[in-house]
């Protein structure tokens, strides 16, 4: 069965299967934006045919990196992780050979570690 992957804004890495391509509205609604997304096109993986879609309204968003391409580029919000047929345009399913090249080499964007302690004061706890 093919496969679709989400990468969520927390980094969650999430597999789908689905019998039939996503629509064009699909891919809308499982990526949470009302508009068509942008594909990432450069080195993602080394299969050139998988490519990532993200949000193409980053920078009024303020979305935070979720993934790196290759090349140590962000990409910022939900991403999600289809094919390619001949054109770049035509995408499709994964199948399970790329799936696994996806699990292999999906770089996650590091997130900032948290202190364990706030150690932040306020000016009225300065005597």
């Amino acid at each position: 069965m093919p496969y679709y992957i989400l990468v969520t804004l927390d980094q969650e890495v999430e597999v789908y299967t689905t019998p039939e391509m996503l629509t064009s509205e699909e891919i809308q609604e499982v990526m949470g934006i009302e508009t068509m997304p942008a594909i990432v096109k450069e080195l993602s993986f080394s299969d050139t045919s998988i490519v990532m879609l993200c949000d193409a309204d980053v920078v009024s968003k303020e979305l935070q990196p979720t993934c790196l391409t290759q090349n140590g580029d962000m990409v910022c919000g939900q991403v999600l992780i289809l094919a390619t047929n001949e054109s770049p345009d035509d995408l499709c399913l994964l199948n399970v050979r790329q799936a696994k090249i996806v699990k292999e080499e999906l770089k996650l964007y590091p997130k900032p570690v948290q202190p364990e302690h706030n150690f932040s004061a306020s000016l009225w706890d300065i005597d």
